[in-house]
């Protein structure tokens, strides 16, 4: 699943390109997965980024979507 990380308060929202808010990751899942190191280092705002899930629906992991997917506008 892929998303554009817009705002980064003490939660994380991410957001598909027509702006409608998919996930809002709360403070206390961002710590656990960085304490996993499950989230990549240097994710900013305006990045666009692809989460992976477990059987159960739940996010375990945050990073760059990379080169191959399409960027929102692009």
């Amino acid at each position: 699943e892929y998303g554009t990380l817009v705002k980064v308060d003490n939660d994380w929202y991410i957001a598909s390109c027509n702006d409608e808010v998919l996930v809002q990751i709360k403070y206390s899942l961002l710590s656990d997965l960085k304490g996993k190191h499950a989230v990549e280092s240097g994710l900013n705002t305006g990045d666009m980024l692809a989460m992976a899930h477990n059987g159960k629906g739940q996010i375990i992991a945050l990073k760059h979507a990379g080169a191959g997917v399409r960027q929102c506008g692009a």
